[in-house]
């Protein structure tokens, strides 16, 4: 077959073993100087409380990939099917109140990551002083906990349950089903333990059952912050001196929870001290009885404020689809006959961007941050946009 022009199968395997645990020594414990009234004495670190049953981390890696060349070599890329498996995993599991400690390191079980990767390049125009490039890459990925020969237990500020069968990174939150038109409140789906209680904290809301009392709110797995789909677009055009570059990053699916959005929507806390309010609270806040809105009353009253607050619970979690205009460069290369006037090999001006833009479900929010996409302070913004103007030289 002419139009193929080179196939490649590939396929590697390994092992490899961890201990990062954050500590030199994990596996003891370790005490500190304290003071007990004037007498001086050691407490156990909360910070390495020991475990001589540890043991390595172990992570078995194997890969298979096709790579192909096609179409007088026009059409060239790969698909590959990765899979990670890792046994002994190294947790930080959550220990009762009434050990004194708040956690230690177990060997937990294992896990997978395993998915597909895809890349392709394709030559659109390669003719003369035209050319024409345009590549795509993509990666699904899948992770899950196979075994765990402990109970389940939350980990990431309790945003995350570690439980066999399920991601590392599904969120695990109240279940925050809108605004009580009648009330101004959040309300919640019910717990199935408090199914059928008929309190106060109990509302109907269009013929379904309620409740305004985050105690009494159900908690459940509610997606995961890894993306379906993410990848790269890049394109390149040259003609003559001149090229032009475009590099886009892009997700499809997942969920990150928007700890700085939480933070400037806490109507709650509003008191005579200055704070940062998103302008979605003037906007679309409850204001009278009858008002049909996604954001509940803004009130100083300390009676409401666990139910304003709504913290942890699905009412932060937005969409990470996004589409980043990662990098813009358009560069002129001077004629060789003008660079060989001045004994040099070449000259090249250029304007570039860096960050210049990206579409994505609110301005200012950072999706693609990490897998854990939880931030205990917010602070996940965009990277800043850059605009340069340059010239390179070689000599």
């Amino acid at each position: 077959m002419d139009w193929i022009n080179g196939l490649k199968l590939r396929a590697s395997v390994g092992t490899v073993g961890s201990d990062d645990l954050g500590s030199y020594f994990p596996w003891m414990a370790l005490y500190v100087i304290n003071q007990n009234v004037d007498e001086p004495g050691y407490t156990q670190s909360t910070t390495s409380t020991g475990n001589p049953d540890l043991q390595w981390e172990v992570s078995t890696n194997w890969d298979v990939a096709l790579e192909f060349s096609l179409f007088n070599r026009r059409l060239k890329g790969s698909l590959e099917y990765f899979d990670r498996r890792t046994t002994n995993l190294l947790m930080e599991v959550t220990l009762p109140p009434s050990t004194g400690l708040t956690s230690h390191n177990e060997n937990a079980g294992g896990l997978y990551n395993r998915g597909v990767e895809f890349q392709l390049d394709y030559d659109i125009f390669r003719s003369g002083d035209l050319k024409w490039n345009v590549g795509l890459t993509g990666t699904f990925l899948k992770n899950r906990i196979t075994s765990l020969p402990i109970e389940p237990f939350l980990r990431s500020a309790s945003y995350n349950k570690v439980e066999e069968g399920h991601s590392v990174y599904e969120w695990w939150l109240y279940q925050w089903a809108g605004v009580d038109p009648q009330t101004g409140l959040n309300i919640f789906e019910i717990a199935d333990e408090f199914i059928g209680d008929t309190s106060k904290d109990i509302v109907n809301v269009n013929g379904v059952n309620y409740t305004t009392n985050m105690a009494k709110a159900r908690e459940d797995y509610s997606g995961s912050s890894i993306p379906d789909l993410f990848g790269g677009i890049n394109t390149s055009l040259s003609w003559k001196g001149f090229t032009l570059s475009l590099d886009l990053y892009y997700q499809l699916g997942g969920w990150t929870y928007d700890r700085a959005y939480e933070n400037v929507m806490i109507g709650a806390l509003v008191s005579t001290n200055s704070v940062n309010l998103s302008p979605d609270l003037a906007a679309n806040m409850w204001r009278q009885p009858g008002d049909v809105t996604n954001v509940p009353m803004l009130t100083s009253n300390a009676t409401y404020a666990s139910n304003i607050h709504a913290a942890r619970s699905t009412r932060w979690l937005t969409t990470t689809n996004m589409l980043e205009i990662n990098s813009l460069n358009l560069a002129y290369s001077l004629p060789k006959k003008w660079c060989e006037r001045l004994k040099l090999s070449k000259i090249q001006v250029y304007l570039a961007g860096d960050h210049l833009y990206v579409f994505n479900a609110r301005r200012g929010l950072n999706s693609n941050y990490s897998l854990s996409n939880y931030d205990s302070g917010g602070d996940r913004f965009s990277p800043s946009r850059t605009i340069s103007l340059g010239i390179n030289i070689t000599l």
